[in-house]
Formats: C-alpha cells, sequence, structure tokens
C-alpha cells in the first residue's frame, strides 16, 4: 500500500501544477445584484372571488336538488347541468359525509348526479368513479353505472364490470343489477357474466333472478357448470343466480330433475331440496306423491332413495302427498321401512317444519310401531323431544309420550 501511495501522490501533485498552471485567468466577479423578488403562491384576489363564486354556485345548486329530491323538478335540474358542474356537486356532497355518512336522499343524490354526468361524458364519469380513494365508495359507484348500461347494453355493461369492478386485490366484483339484466338477454349472457366473478374467495352470492319465457335453463346450468371447473384449484365463481333450478323445475319438471341426476355441481342449484324448492309451488300434493313414487328406484343406496321424499316432506308437510307416494311407491318394502327410510335422511334437520315432517312420518305407523321406532336410534334424542305434541294429538298417553321422547342417543 506504501508503495502505491509513493506513486500516485506525485502524480496528482503533478496533475494539480499543470491544471493551475493551463486554467485562464479568472473574469472579474461582476457585482452582487438584488436577489429575485419571491413569488406569492397565494391566488390573486380575482382568482380567489372567481373560485368562491363557483363553490357558492353549486352549493346553490345543491340546495335546489335536495329541496326537490324527487319527481319531474328534480329531473329537470338534473338535465340542465353540464359535466363540468359534476365534480364540485360530488364534491360538496362528499364534503357533507362526516363521520356518519349521508343521508338516504343524499345518498341518491350522489347516483342521480353519477349517472346524468355518464350520459353526457361516460369516460368523464369513469375517471372520476376510478380517482376516488375509498374502495367501497368506487365500487358502489361503478356498479351502479354498470347496472345503468346493462339495463340498454348488456355487452358493454360487462366490458365495463371486466374492466373496472374489481376491489384494491383485484378480484372482480359482479354488480348485482348487471347480473338481474343479463337473464333478459338469455342463459349465455348469464353464463358470461358468472365468468367474470373468478375469485379465491370462499364467499359466494346466489340472488334469485326473473327469467324470461323460453329462457335455455339447461344451457345456463350446464355453462356455469363448466365455467366453475375451468377455474381452476382455489377459484371459484364468485356469483351465481340462486334460483335457475328451483325456476326450471316449476316449468319443466321432468327436464329439470334428469338434469339433477347428472350430479353436476353449480353452486345453489345442485341439491334435490333446491328442486322441491320450485316443484311443491306448482305441484299439488298428490302430484308430488307420484313423482316420488315414479322415481323412486329400490335398486339404489338408501340416500339416494328417500332423500327426494324427504326433502318435499319438509318443504311441504303433506299428509296427501306421504300418502299418495307410499301407496304407490314400488319395491318389497313395508310402510315402516319406507318411514324409516325417511327419518334417517333428516338426522341433521332441525326446525319447525323438519319436526313436522316427522311427526307426519310417525303418524303412518301404528301405535307399537311408533313406540319401537322412537324407541330405537332412528331418531336422534334432540328431535325426538320436539315430537311430544303431535305424538299427544295421536292418541297417546303421557305415560307413551315420556318413553318414545326419553332422552338418549
Amino acid at each position: 500500500m506504501k508503495a502505491t501511495w509513493t506513486v500516485i501522490v506525485p502524480a496528482v501533485a503533478v496533475g494539480f501544477g499543470i491544471g493551475w498552471w493551463m486554467k485562464p485567468a479568472p473574469e472579474p466577479v461582476p457585482e452582487k445584484s438584488a436577489p429575485p423578488a419571491k413569488v406569492s403562491r397565494r391566488p390573486p384576489a380575482e382568482m380567489r372571488s372567481r373560485s368562491a363564486e363557483r363553490r357558492a354556485t353549486a352549493e346553490r345548486t345543491l340546495d335546489e336538488l335536495t329541496r326537490e329530491p324527487h319527481g319531474q323538478a328534480h329531473k329537470d335540474l338534473l338535465a340542465g347541468l353540464s359535466p363540468e358542474d359534476m365534480p364540485a356537486l360530488l364534491g360538496l356532497l362528499e364534503e357533507r359525509a362526516g363521520l356518519f355518512g349521508l343521508a338516504y336522499d343524499d345518498k341518491r343524490l350522489v347516483k342521480d348526479l353519477l349517472l346524468q354526468w355518464y350520459e353526457q361524458d361516460p369516460d368523464g364519469a369513469l375517471a372520476w368513479t376510478q380517482s376516488l380513494s375509498s374502495e367501497k365508495d368506487r365500487l358502489a359507484l361503478i356498479a351502479d353505472l354498470i347496472g345503468h348500461e346493462a339495463k340498454t347494453d348488456l355487452a358493454k355493461a360487462i366490458e365495463l364490470a371486466r374492466q373496472f369492478s374489481k376491489d384494491n386485490e383485484g378480484n372482480p366484483k359482479i354488480p348485482s343489477g348487471l347480473l338481474f339484466e343479463s337473464a333478459k338477454g338469455g342463459a349465455e349472457f348469464v353464463v358470461e357474466v358468472c365468468r367474470l366473478g373468478v375469485s379465491n374467495k370462499s364467499f359466494r352470492t346466489g340472488p334469485g333472478l326473473e327469467y324470461p319465457e323460453g329462457f335455455d335453463f339447461a344451457t345456463a346450468l350446464n355453462g356455469i357448470a363448466d365455467a366453475s371447473e375451468a377455474a381452476g384449484p382455489g377459484l371459484t365463481l364468485s356469483s351465481v343466480p340462486g334460483n335457475l333450478l328451483t325456476e326450471w323445475s316449476k316449468l319443466d319438471p321432468q327436464a329439470a330433475y334428469a338434469w339433477l341426476q347428472l350430479g353436476r355441481e353449480v353452486s345453489f342449484n345442485s341439491n334435490i331440496r333446491d328442486f322441491f324448492e320450485g316443484y311443491t309451488k306448482v305441484a299439488t300434493p298428490a302430484e308430488v306423491g307420484t313423482f316420488l313414487a315414479d322415481g323412486f328406484d329400490p335398486s339404489t343406496d338408501e340416500k339416494a332413495r328417500y332423500e327426494p321424499a324427504w326433502e318435499a316432506l319438509a318443504i311441504t308437510p303433506e299428509k296427501e302427498m306421504l300418502q299418495v307416494f307410499l301407496d304407490q311407491v314400488g319395491g318389497d318394502a313395508t310402510i315402516e321401512q319406507h318411514v324409516i327410510g325417511m327419518l334417517r335422511r333428516g338426522e341433521y334437520s332441525g326446525g319447525h317444519n323438519f319436526d313436522e315432517a316427522r311427526a307426519l312420518l310417525i303418524s303412518a305407523l301404528d301405535p307399537a310401531q311408533r313406540m319401537e321406532v322412537l324407541q330405537g336410534d332412528v331418531v336422534a334424542a334432540r328431535h325426538r323431544k320436539n315430537l311430544g305434541p303431535f305424538l299427544k294429538r295421536l292418541g297417546h298417553t303421557e305415560e307413551e309420550i315420556a318413553v318414545m321422547t326419553a332422552s338418549g342417543r
């Protein structure tokens, strides 16, 4: 190290010497000039005056809109506004929110102003919503715009949702208004909207929709099932119509039931209960009983044999339904065996209608059979204890009821 410094130091010294020797004569130092005057950052009085005037105008307009929150006068006031008016008006409403949020009419006014802006200047309204710092506000307002667009142009609304309706983590949020309107466009639109909602969040929604005449339920259900299967591991469709199978069962029960037997998985639409929630609304108890008897297959396991009957009875506990089923069902099983099979399907079901269904099934047995079934392990103790009033109406004594409803399993 010492050798290195011995060589470099003289070289540096020589360099400085040469530099100084070659340096031109210094220029005369100019006299110091006065520092530049400080520029005031405060806007001129004229600009401040114009800004205050614009704010006062916006406040007057907002007061008028607030005084006329509904009706034709409100619509006329909105129609007279320009896109340039909107940021100031919406900004004033944002100020009003405070710690406790906006009142109902003010929330409605935000939506009215935004929709009016969107009609006049879609890009400006969309840009404003995307500039909001609150994720909740942004998603709520973009949902309003998408729902509004969906009423006239479903394809455009779907594209808006694809681009703008996402949370801060990038997960899609399907506006309910878009899903509701999609059914009017047909099964393909419903499937396309559902596909938008592929998410890694486990939370799912299943709103019920109204379907137009001729709606293709099979296409919708199969398309959603395909989209769900294609989503990949850990992903799910965040929003799916919750009543496709239920509504289909009201219109074409045979086709809906046949689709259900395929075993395809569609959230809110793949359970036998979803089917009977619809079918029992349009068919008589006797028709449901016949339907159950016709579909009974003795060669299948107990769950497949008796779950349809149990679910139908739990939804509509009708004596006629049960009697027709027991009279018409095929196979060699006795009434007691059929009743036990249905009771086993309700082992984990609790609630008033389920208790009525159990009581109805118990009433189909003779007194000795009731005693035998209720003393066994067919009906859990937590369910047996609710059967006392029903058993009393069937003529059992207090002593018999105490034995049949005794705690145990």
